[in-house]
């Protein structure tokens, strides 16, 4: 008997969709499609404003105290 790691990571690596019912296929797509679009639409929304700014300062704080193999490595800007 498999773990449900085990399981889950035996799906990732190969996920053979095509024995997916159909309409698990369409939902799935459409549930994608839907979030990506909402992520496009919501980039200007004050709360997304937040995190970007919440995100820059801590970047910018970890950039200051930690270190990495490459000491020149900075995060990408985050748009305005």
């Amino acid at each position: 008997m498999t773990g449900l790691t085990e399981t889950l990571a035996r799906f990732v690596a190969n996920p053979a969709f095509g024995r997916l019912p159909d309409e698990v296929v369409r939902i799935v797509k459409t549930g994608f499609i839907d979030t990506a679009a909402m992520v496009i639409v919501g980039r200007d929304e004050p709360a997304a404003r937040i995190v970007r700014q919440f995100v820059r300062r801590a970047s910018r704080q970890r950039a200051r105290r930690a270190s990495c193999s490459a000491p020149t490595w900075r995060p990408a800007p985050m748009p305005p």
